[in-house]
């Protein structure tokens, strides 16, 4: 329709039109109204513009790469969807790994699996290369009825006496083979063991003194090396029971082994008391022990574990006890029957101990030892008059080394 169309009336048309200027056209879109409608009604309110969508899809992008739903024969790595990790801006996808239907081609699908593939391949060889690491393994004495084993021990002993107020210097070596035979082995792993001295070489300030004469004592070993039983105190200085050459703690030769399995790098610790069979109290060790690394001893792969040992000391020794229990029956008739001459210890010592230990034998190959003394001493219950009052008192302190190592194809049923 035209203006003049709208403009003129229709012949024979009731109405008479306005002539008025005419009123603006509303602005596009906005609905029109005609004067015969009546007034026109308020403008509505703009509506807040709405943020602007994603992109335009592109069709061709579409058609090449058709979404694929999920089946029975689907499934995928990473928990069974494909997953996304955020690192700061960037993020990585983990793509799952579809296997196709029996209905789509091997070459749309080639390209999936193998990215799928190559990531379950690098996740595996992650995890085992940061969980593998050296075997863990057990370690515990091993020992059998009728077995010997011989060793080579070496110790050297160098400090002071102090008694009466002045300090002698004292220094002792002792080098010979200790001869271990294994009596018996009870159902805890705990074996019985005769020891022997052979050929002790003792020298005492420098001057030989000889070889002592072989003595044999009876130890008791437990299968996680403690020694529950040292035999004579002397056993650790040729033999000698002087009270003077002393040493208690010395003789714990064996390293204490861990109850579980360890790996290089692992440490525990160790409490016990050992027996003391001469007098009464008893001897404590407080070792903490490390597994170190694994090394070659004598051509056998060996566990080098390192230990810190301290073993307060406070016990009295009954001479005529340990002469009896040595075998020195005479010498123990000696003593009048209303004397109990008696040593009472009090102090203690600590050492560092490195130990070689055949975890596959269960046997001690090397053992060192390198300790400091400090123990004081004193004599009661002797006969009056036998020892003067300033000798009934006595320190000896100083440090001591003792090594022991396994004569290689001296074991023997």
């Amino acid at each position: 329709m035209n203006d003049d169309q709208f403009g003129q009336p229709a012949p024979g048309d009731p109405f008479t039109i306005d002539r008025t200027p005419p009123v603006p056209p509303p602005p596009p879109d906005a609905p029109v109204f005609s004067s015969v409608l009546g007034p026109t009604p308020p403008p509505v309110p703009p509506v807040p513009p709405v943020p602007p969508g994603p992109g335009p899809v592109d069709d061709r992008a579409s058609a090449a790469s058709p979404v694929r739903t999920m089946d029975s024969t689907s499934w995928s790595f990473g928990g069974g969807t494909a997953s996304r990790s955020s690192v700061g801006s960037r993020s990585f996808h983990v793509p799952s790994l579809r296997m196709p239907k029996h209905s789509e081609g091997a070459k749309a699908t080639r390209r999936p699996v193998a990215i799928g593939l190559v990531v379950l391949l690098v996740a595996g060889a992650a995890y085992w290369f940061l969980s593998r690491g050296p075997d863990s393994k057990a370690m515990a004495m091993s020992f059998y009825q009728g077995q010997t084993v011989s060793y080579h021990l070496a110790m050297n002993f160098d400090g002071h006496l102090t008694v009466a107020g002045q300090a002698v210097p004292l220094s002792l070596s002792v080098d010979g083979t200790v001869a271990w035979h294994v009596d018996s082995v009870d159902p805890s792993g705990t074996a019985t063991i005769e020891a022997s001295e052979l050929g002790m070489k003792v020298t005492t300030n420098g001057k030989p003194e000889g070889s002592s004469p072989a003595e044999t004592t009876t130890i008791r070993i437990a299968k996680d090396g403690r020694i529950l039983q040292a035999g004579d105190l002397g056993f650790a200085n040729g033999g000698t029971s002087s009270p003077t050459l002393l040493f208690p703690g010395s003789d714990q030769y064996t390293p204490l082994l861990p109850s579980g399995k360890v790996k290089p790098g692992d440490s525990w610790t160790k409490s016990f008391a050992q027996a003391f069979p001469f007098g009464t109290g008893d001897l404590r060790y407080n070792a903490e022990i490390t597994y170190v690394r694994d090394d070659i001893v004598g051509g056998k792969r060996t566990a080098v574990l390192t230990s810190t040992i301290s073993f307060p000391t406070t016990f009295t020794l009954d001479l005529r006890k340990l002469m009896q229990l040595s075998g020195d029956t005479a010498d123990a008739k000696s003593i009048p029957a209303r004397f109990d001459p008696q040593i009472r210890y009090l102090g203690g010592g600590s050492e560092t101990q490195t130990a070689s230990f055949d975890p596959k034998a269960g046997e001690l190959l090397r053992s060192s030892e390198n300790g400091h003394f400090d123990i004081g001493m004193t004599l009661l219950g002797f006969p009056k008059g036998t020892i003067p009052p300033k000798l009934q008192s006595m320190r000896l302190a100083g440090g001591i080394t003792i090594v022991l190592e396994r004569s290689l194809g001296a074991s023997s049923n």
